[in-house]
């Protein structure tokens, strides 16, 4: 119903934030595979241990199949109302840019509702190199130039994508990181668990969160993880000599970071803002900076090329060099596919010029 009523460009886009949560309220993506999402068993028996294979774990499948299935049942819906997806997209490069942030130029051509999916897959493949090579040239020149576009000839690889910001993503960057996380977030760190408590925690944070206890209440075997944590300054114990949060801030950045592996610095408040600067200061986390996050790159490479991982999809690969199976119905599947991860790009593209004008305007004030 809420699709049937609100049919402007804008909001379907939209759509797939709100809806579908494709992102988080951070702007990550949520569809990629994560570490955190992968349990112990799975991790050590089913997946291979090799930088070389993408992490295909039951939760990223699950994902990953849902969000196909999603923009394939969101095409059929705005066909009821002769609306094309791929009218929206080019919507969103001609006009909106231009309304909203004043970019012009911008061509993007998606294929034709008369083309088989096999045509469509051909022809999407080079307009994804195209819309990112576009968004460069942007960053770099301030404007669009489609003539020095047209005589680059090199394929985009998308950890260069840059983006239009310095500083944009948080990530750790020590051993404090990883053996606090480990102790607080972790549900096979061996501190969490007190026999007993009448109710069971399979994270230390939500032990001190949840309940009043002290350092007597542990065995001898997890007091010297907790003074660990004592010595760091993210535990302490209050006046009555109950344990708690020194600075419950750098407890929810920790954490944020602990699941997701990178933090999009502008999208916090300006109060964990703050936070995030002084663990800069203390080099616990670090700044970088691009169009997508390390996870988000790693997606893309997954889906449309082997540079990364040898058990990738290839999609832009097959297409482009004709390797592709002669299969309508499969080509069906990967032409939602390449919508999908088109949807994405335009979400990270919006994404990095909303940042770049919240920044002028807190720089101005």
């Amino acid at each position: 119903k809420w699709i049937e009523e609100n049919l402007d460009f804008n909001t379907l886009l939209n759509n797939f934030i709100y809806i579908f949560e494709y992102f988080d309220n951070n702007m990550r993506l949520n569809l990629v595979s994560k570490v955190s999402e992968i349990g112990a068993l799975e991790r050590h028996i089913l997946l291979e241990d090799t930088e070389h294979f993408y992490k295909k774990s039951f939760a990223f499948m699950h994902k990953d199949m849902m969000s196909t299935s999603q923009i394939f049942s969101y095409v059929q819906i705005l066909k009821k109302y002769e609306i094309r997806l791929e009218e929206v997209i080019e919507w969103f490069f001609k006009d909106y840019l231009l309304e909203e942030f004043k970019i012009a130029n911008y061509v993007v051509k998606m294929p034709t509702s008369n083309s088989s999916y096999l045509e469509k897959c051909r022809a999407i493949t080079p307009e994804i190199d195209r819309i990112l090579k576009q968004y460069q040239y942007y960053i770099e020149d301030g404007e669009i130039d489609q003539e020095l576009l047209q005589i680059s000839s090199s394929h985009m690889f998308f950890e260069n994508c840059k983006s239009i910001i310095g500083n944009k993503y948080i990530y750790p960057d020590s051993d404090i990181f990883n053996t606090a996380s480990y102790l607080l977030f972790s549900d096979q760190s061996k501190i969490s668990y007190l026999p007993n408590l009448e109710e069971k925690y399979s994270e230390f944070y939500r032990l001190i969160m949840m309940e009043n206890v002290k350092l007597s209440d542990f065995k001898e075997y997890q007091i010297r993880s907790i003074e660990w944590l004592v010595e760091n300054k993210f535990i302490c114990e209050d006046i009555d000599g109950y344990l708690q949060f020194v600075n419950i801030n750098r407890i929810v950045i920790f954490l944020d970071l602990y699941k997701k592996g990178v933090i999009n610095y502008w999208n916090y408040n300006e109060v964990l803002r703050n936070e995030i600067d002084i663990l800069i200061k203390e080099k616990l986390v670090k700044f970088e900076s691009g169009l997508f996050t390390n996870c988000e790159q790693d997606y893309f490479n997954y889906h449309l090329n082997k540079s990364k991982f040898s058990n990738s999809l290839d999609l832009r690969n097959r297409y482009s060099h004709g390797t592709q199976p002669n299969d309508e119905d499969l080509h069906m599947n990967n032409y939602f596919i390449f919508l999908k991860l088109v949807i994405i790009i335009i979400v990270k593209i919006n994404d990095d010029l909303c940042i770049k004008r919240i920044s002028e305007q807190e720089n101005q004030n």
